[in-house]
């Protein structure tokens, strides 16, 4: 066993005596304790890679990188600036905490407590002219100024949709009615990482160990493995094979590593990260660990899940209104975070807390690294000893700000750090024993699974998901369905964004019959397109919560009993934009814990896209079912509502013949797939109710309406 020291300084001592003047005062930095002395002393090899790393192409594109967001917030925060009114506010009561909107009157409709004693927590900003919300994406801080009020700074933007801006912010006084927004300009966080580069570039023993892992991921070798001891966790479920593995090699390792753990959907990343976090702690009570992630969210759950255990003592460093309820107590305000031996926060509010710029931590655990750029990964790694990374490379990438995506890319690395995450740079790199993949899967059931297995992992999921299936009705009686819409009509708004009414109305059908048959159900619809989230909001109050009705990208990381995915497009061109993205489909179809229901034009997606829908499809028709508009119509009259697709008429593209309503004349609904359905029944007809293959009942030949295994 040694020390490892690195000379920093040195001056001579100049003393009475011969052998005193020729001592030296030496300065030192401590690099690592070393087990062995064979061959180069590796502290000594640490300063040699550090200096290989200060020449690294990808310190030059990331440090470009970081510049150009920087210019590019400057610039933002002086052009968008736009007129407001606030046109709804909510308060929370004072007394149960309830988030009520201030239209609603003084006081609280869950406890009648006087309303005027609490805080202002959320408002929505409509733009004045309508002006087009999305010059603030990317902005995830605002300004709000007003005449004759004090300046409103540093409040979270939630959500754009259309001219409205959900900002959340947490104030005893009302924001005013009207006034100017923008963007609050801060570029402390840009400078924070660009000083990390910098000194990686120039060799400062700050960053040695994170230059010595740059330049050689394999130098220190893999992490050991440990055996884990200790009690279980009696609130928290056992770990597997792969997680127990995850968990014993993140607890053995050594300052100076990295370790990765990929986990696809349902796989419990969060248990490898809740087992880490409470043994290591257990084990080792003077150790501290800095817990992260690109979302409050993702560090929310985490939080949560170690809220149990005393000896986990957790400080959170966020704003207060991005922090839930539950998780209040943990936000602490003062200077000193000596006490805690775990600190969470988002990547970038951790990267400028000045609390944390001279003390390092023992581990980092970054989670959902998947979506954490090179700019904020590399700025969080020198204030901790050991870094551990979990993510996915098959979801989705960080968000394409259009900040980042106005970068001029002048070399290859150019756009790996523009388009890609520092975990899916250093993956291929690191050895194979310092990362692992979660296999066993516990949210799907194997159907669903089994399709996001075969699709995006060659096979190697194991399904272990215990969800019952869902009571519902003939075609929605297994996991896995795709109602083809056929031709339809796509159409674009104001801002460009794609919409499609009749899968609206396809969506409203199928989710009333959820609601009828299972009422406590969780149900999520969710959508491609931000223009087909907003009219399915409007079209399905009252039958699933606004907050369960998201975009893809939005949804990643949640999960649901029941997920109706929109695919929205549909045309002649077989166009289908970013659909064809096998990320954003992985996610989409893996939200689902019993039911999926996909809901598209199969001739245009699989024309679009063809090796990624195509076997999706193909995989709907052999482990689910394929079924066309009339087996919806049908499934509403069985549990007795009235279908919104009959109140649609619209002509099948194509179809030129003019529909004439006769009355008393019943009209069979076709259905198929494809592209064969029709697209519209006639309001007011008669519907017969649509065949089926699967053996229950018979129908004539001549009129199929799916295809079933």
């Amino acid at each position: 066993m040694g020390l490892a020291l690195e000379i920093t300084d040195w001056q001579d001592l100049d003393g009475e005596f011969e052998m005193e003047k020729n001592r030296l005062r030496l300065g030192f930095q401590e690099l690592q304790l070393v087990k062995e002395w064979d061959g180069d002393l590796e502290g000594f090899t640490a300063i040699g890679l550090r200096e290989k790393a200060k020449t690294l192409p990808i310190l030059d594109s990331t440090l470009r990188f970081i510049e150009h967001l920087r210019d590019y917030r400057e610039k933002l925060a002086e052009a968008a600036v736009r007129r407001y009114e606030a046109t709804e506010q909510w308060i929370e009561c004072p007394k149960c905490e309830t988030e009520v909107p201030t239209s609603n009157g003084i006081h609280c409709p869950e406890c009648g407590e006087d309303m005027r004693g609490g805080e202002y927590v959320r408002a929505i900003l409509h733009l004045v002219d309508d002006a087009d919300g999305r010059i603030y994406r990317g902005i995830d801080s605002l300004t709000v100024r007003s005449a004759g009020f004090p300046e409103y700074r540093g409040m979270s933007l939630d959500r754009i949709q259309g001219s409205n801006l959900s900002v959340s912010f947490r104030r005893y006084d009302p924001l005013p009615d009207e006034g100017i927004v923008l963007p609050t300009a801060s570029v402390e966080m840009f400078e924070a990482q660009r000083s990390v580069i910098r000194q990686l570039q120039i060799g400062s023993p700050r960053s040695g160990a994170l230059a010595a892992e740059l330049a050689d991921t394999g130098w220190l070798g893999s992490p050991p493995r440990v055996t884990l001891d200790g009690k279980k966790a009696h609130h928290l479920p056992d770990p597997n094979e792969e997680q127990a593995e995850a968990v014993a090699r993140v607890m053995g390792m050594r300052p100076g590593q990295l370790y990765l753990i990929q986990g696809p959907p349902g796989t419990g990343k969060t248990t490898a990260i809740v087992e880490s976090i409470r043994r290591i702690l257990g084990r080792n009570p003077g150790a501290s660990i800095l817990l992260s992630s690109h979302s409050n969210d993702a560090v929310d759950t985490g939080q949560e899940r170690l809220l149990g255990f005393s000896h986990v003592r957790q400080a959170r460093i966020a704003e207060p209104g991005k922090v839930p309820r539950r998780l209040r107590p943990t936000l602490v305000e003062g200077d000193d975070l000596e006490p805690y031996n775990l600190v969470a926060g988002t990547c970038n509010r951790l990267a400028i807390d000045s609390r944390l710029r001279f003390k390092t931590f023992d581990w980092l655990i970054l989670d959902e690294a998947n979506k954490v750029r090179a700019n904020e990964a590399l700025a969080l790694m020198p204030i901790a000893k050991r870094w551990v990374m979990i993510g996915d490379l098959k979801q989705l990438p960080p968000v394409m700000e259009e900040a980042a995506s106005t970068f001029k890319i002048e070399q290859p690395l150019d756009e790996v750090v523009r388009d890609d995450s520092f975990y899916g740079w250093i993956w291929d790199k690191v050895p194979p024993a310092s990362k692992i993949m979660l296999p066993r899967q516990y949210r799907m059931r194997e159907p669903i699974g089994r399709v996001v297995s075969d699709l995006f992992y060659e096979g190697k999921l194991i399904h272990e998901a215990p969800h019952p299936r869902m009571p519902l009705p003939w075609p929605f009686d297994r996991e896995l369905v795709w109602v083809d819409t056929g031709a339809q009509d796509e159409y674009r708004d104001a801002q460009r964004s794609v919409a499609n009414e009749f899968e609206v109305a396809l969506c409203k059908d199928i989710t009333s019959i959820i609601r009828r048959r299972v009422r406590k159900a969780h149900l999520a619809v969710i959508a491609m397109y931000n223009s087909q989230v907003n009219r399915l909001q409007g079209s399905l109050k009252g039958i699933v919560p606004p907050d369960d009705i998201e975009s893809v990208d939005a949804f990643e990381g949640r999960e649901s009993d029941a997920v109706i995915l929109s695919l929205v497009r549909s045309n002649d061109r077989a166009a289908i934009g970013f659909l064809n993205d096998p990320n954003r489909v992985n996610v989409a179809i893996s939200r689902a814990k019993k039911l999926l229901v996909i809901v598209g034009d199969s001739k245009t997606v699989i024309g679009g896209a063809p090796e990624l829908f195509g076997p999706l499809f193909e995989h709907c028709k052999e482990d689910g079912l394929v079924a066309g508009v009339g087996a919806v119509v049908t499934a509403c009259q069985r549990v007795g509502i009235r279908s919104q697709v009959q109140r649609l008429s619209r002509p099948h593209r194509g179809d030129r013949r003019t529909r004439r309503r006769r009355r008393g004349q019943r009209v069979p609904l076709e259905a198929g797939s494809n592209g064969e359905t029709p697209a519209s029944v006639e309001p007011g007809t008669d519907v017969e109710a649509p065949l089926y293959t699967n053996g229950s009942d018979a129908a004539p030949a001549e009129v199929p309406c799916i295809f079933a295994s």
